[in-house]
């Protein structure tokens, strides 16, 4: 569910003309993984000195909804997700 925060904090800093409901709609199409102690749990066992907490939980999320995938901008996330077992999908990498 960070997804809710993030994607309308993106939005924000970069100034975006976009609209707060077009947010809105697009993570109405998206799986959101709630937060739940159980996830926060999982998600200590992937923090480390390169692997920060929020990075952790979109790691646990990941696996929770069963992706095979994961896209990422961050180095430390990509070697993150691809020692979880996750294919790394980089944009202009």
């Amino acid at each position: 569910m960070l997804a809710i925060v993030e994607v309308q904090r993106g939005i924000r800093l970069a100034d975006l003309r976009t609209p707060v409901r077009t947010a809105h709609d697009v993570l109405d199409r998206v799986l959101l993984i709630d937060l739940d102690r159980g996830l926060l749990h999982d998600a200590v066992s992937f923090t480390s000195s390169r692997v920060r907490s929020l990075d952790a939980i979109h790691l646990v999320s990941a696996r929770r909804s069963g992706a095979r995938q994961m896209l990422v901008y961050d180095r430390r996330l990509a070697e993150a997700a691809s020692a979880a077992g996750l294919e790394v999908l980089q944009p202009g990498v």
